[in-house]
């Protein structure tokens, strides 16, 4: 009898992330945006904050944020935690943050990839 290969990859997915983000342009304009980033938490458990980082493409950098904090960090790369008020996510639960960029210095239509951290201080 020939015993059959594991499959590729089962067993050991390796572990989820904590949770996931998303952007998406809404308005655009000569030299800016307007984005909106969607930060959904992991279906497992519940988190107590979150940290977004937002990278704009072509050097763009964002000017303004709202429903989140923003901090910059060198070469554009911007790093937005959670308002106050929005950081708890139940399992599965998504919420959303706004941002303006400066994008007079790219080219192209606008695009940013995001990621996203979830933080869990339990009592």
């Amino acid at each position: 009898g020939e015993s059959a290969p594991g499959a590729p990859g089962a067993g050991d997915p390796g572990d989820p992330p904590a949770c996931t983000a998303s952007f998406r342009t809404v308005n655009s304009w000569q030299g800016g945006y307007q984005g909106e980033v969607t930060v959904t938490n992991a279906p497992a458990s519940s988190v107590s904050g979150w940290t977004a980082t937002v990278v704009p493409a072509d050097g763009a950098r964002l000017t303004q944020v709202w429903d989140g904090t923003l901090t910059t960090t060198r070469h554009g790369t911007a790093t937005v935690a959670n308002a106050s008020w929005n950081g708890r996510l139940e399992p599965g639960a998504s919420v959303k943050f706004g941002f303006l960029a400066d994008a007079s210095a790219s080219t192209g239509a606008p695009s940013a990839t995001v990621t996203c951290a979830a933080t869990n201080d339990a009592p």
